[in-house]
């Protein structure tokens, strides 16, 4: 087990042509425009007759990933399928550099579909990431800055142009739900609660491909126009980073209870630790409830919310809960470390101590744990196992 830290560089590009450059190449001559913050590949029309028969590929990278996206190395090089904005879509992470040569080597660019020219150092207008922690040589971790995307489209530039609206439209949503899954399974803090956020995450991407008149260029559309690790965290591996990927192209939202959890967890990473603690115990009441619920499966509402409300509190309804054999916290550690707290911090404005809050959130976690398990948040053989600890720098 290890430990890591990593942060992002944020990039503005201004809209200026910064270099021309032109190739010729088995599939056709390339001509290749790169503006600040677009590029733009025009490859001449294939010999092969019947190309424009199949359909069209369209591929390019997704900037801004979220600040802090930090993964296991196992997951580099891989491909992972998800969907954005009704489009299956193929992404493509960077892998790891055939040579070390810095302290923390950059990745290199995933394999493309195009041919593309070889591209200068000062024509790079952002890498796709970095390694982040090494053990004996061999890295373990590495922030993720890009992520190489492919997918299929009816041979029009019209079918092509509208996919890519419709990506936009959602990829901000789909990041926030990949960032949700990702902050659930492991460790990482992508909510980022307290702390500024950049200016548009999630909506910047560049695509390139087949154009009706076979060239290879750029699709135009309607467009609309983020710290260092401090400890041990656990970190994605390959079957956490697909789960998550997948349970945000489908859409699927956290339960109440994890995400007041998540909350919690990012608010306390941020020093706040009057919310930490009120959104952890907000956690904790969703969950015990769910129990409630489970132990009265044919009492209306009304009867539930008057057995919850006969109980006098969170700790009350936790002894009645364990009292009918369901597994929580026990009364006494719930009425001292956590309502004890929250209570305080609700109703007098007090700020918990840090020790404080993480033991409130220790607890209420148990709490949501027990009333619904972090593997049953997806079906089998799906779900996810624990993911892979980084040290650290």
């Amino acid at each position: 087990m290890g430990n890591f830290r990593g942060g992002v560089q944020r990039h503005r590009h201004p809209w200026v042509l910064r270099s021309v450059s032109y190739s010729p190449g088995a599939a056709g001559p390339t001509l290749r425009l790169h503006y600040g913050c677009l590029r733009i590949t025009l490859m001449g029309p294939s010999e092969s007759p019947n190309e424009t028969l199949k359909p069209r590929i369209v591929e390019g990278a997704f900037w801004n990933c979220p600040e802090g996206l930090v993964v296991a190395t196992e997951c580099l090089g891989h491909s992972y399928q998800t969907v954005v904005g009704g489009r299956r879509l193929t992404l493509h992470l960077p892998s790891l550099p055939v040579e070390n040569t810095t302290t923390l080597p950059r990745l290199a660019a995933p394999e493309t579909y195009y041919e593309t020219p070889p591209r200068h150092p000062s024509d790079e207008p952002a890498g796709w990431g970095f390694v982040t922690y090494s053990r004996g040589g061999v890295p373990q971790s590495a922030l993720i800055e890009r992520v190489g995307f492919r997918f299929e489209v009816p041979d029009t530039d019209v079918e092509a142009m509208a996919a890519c609206t419709a990506i936009e439209r959602d990829l901000t949503g789909w990041w926030e739900r990949v960032a949700m899954w990702l902050d659930t399974f492991t460790e990482l803090d992508l909510r980022q609660l307290g702390r500024p956020k950049p200016e548009g995450l999630g909506n910047r991407f560049l695509t390139r491909t087949k154009r009706d008149d076979g060239s290879i260029g750029p699709l135009s559309w309607m467009s609309s126009s983020e710290a260092p690790f401090p400890s041990l965290i656990e970190v994605p591996d390959r079957e956490i980073l697909q789960s998550s990927f997948e349970l945000a192209g489908l859409g699927v939202e956290l339960p109440d209870a994890w995400s007041y959890l998540r909350e919690a967890r990012s608010w306390l990473n941020s020093g706040e630790t009057r919310r930490a603690v009120i959104d952890a115990c907000t956690a904790a009441e969703i969950a015990l409830a769910r129990q409630v619920r489970q132990l009265l499966p044919v009492a209306s509402e009304n009867t539930i919310q008057r057995t919850i409300r006969d109980c006098q509190g969170i700790a009350g309804v936790a002894e009645y809960v364990s009292l009918n054999a369901v597994r929580t916290e026990s009364m006494k550690a719930i009425a001292g470390r956590l309502a004890g707290p929250r209570n305080r911090a609700a109703h007098a404005g007090t700020k918990p101590d840090l020790a404080t809050a993480k033991k409130a959130l220790e607890i209420a976690a148990k709490i949501v744990e027990h009333a619904l398990p972090r593997h049953s948040l997806i079906p089998k053989p799906s779900s996810p196992r624990p993911g892979t600890s980084c040290q650290a720098l």
